[in-house]
């Protein structure tokens, strides 16, 4: 078991009942950049991508995470038909590295089945049981779908900022929103 500063590194593949995740550093950055480049998909940060060099460095970013800190960014696949539903994971986001994100990504074919927050859930117990003792999200407000499965998994909102493209929800896991705001935020 690798140990990253005090908290041990995420592993490299956790299962749920449906869905097997596994590294997404292994995979075909193809596939990704179908994800990464679907404007009902991709709503966040500078997507939807428009060319697979943005996919290439969005990776990138995810491996150096991985490397350094010992997030996990995951491929989603079904238990099944091994067929790739999304991908989900912690990073550093724009919390930084001592309070990370946790982030989803579901292929619009494959919405309303649950799926993220299956996989958010796994992600979310697989990051406490390694250290991480508060994560964030964010999203924006017209997100409804992301707001209802971060609420089922007992994150709160913290505040709102704006930035170019709109407001921004900043959702804390629960059990930390009674602790002190992050210096980070304030």
């Amino acid at each position: 078991m690798t140990i990253i500063g005090q908290r041990r590194a995420m592993p490299l593949t956790i299962a749920t009942e449906r869905l097997k995740l596994s590294d997404a550093g292994g995979e075909n950055v193809e596939t990704l950049h179908l994800l990464l480049s679907d404007s009902a998909a991709h709503t966040i940060g500078s997507g939807p991508f428009r060319d697979l060099r943005q996919t290439q460095e969005w990776a990138a970013r995810r491996a150096v995470a991985r490397d350094r800190f010992g997030f996990c960014w995951y491929w989603l696949r079904h238990s099944v038909t091994d067929r790739v539903v999304g991908n989900c994971g912690v990073f550093p986001g724009r919390t930084g590295s001592d309070e990370p994100e946790i982030g989803y990504l579901i292929d619009p074919l494959f919405r309303g089945q649950h799926y993220a927050t299956e996989a958010a859930r796994e992600v979310l117990a697989v990051a406490r049981t390694c250290g991480i003792e508060r994560l964030w999200a964010t999203v924006r407000p017209g997100n409804k779908a992301s707001l209802r499965i971060l609420a089922a998994l007992g994150f709160v909102e913290h505040h709102r900022t704006e930035d170019d493209q709109g407001t921004l929800i900043y959702l804390m896991s629960s059990g930390a929103a009674q602790q002190r705001p992050s210096p980070s935020l304030v």
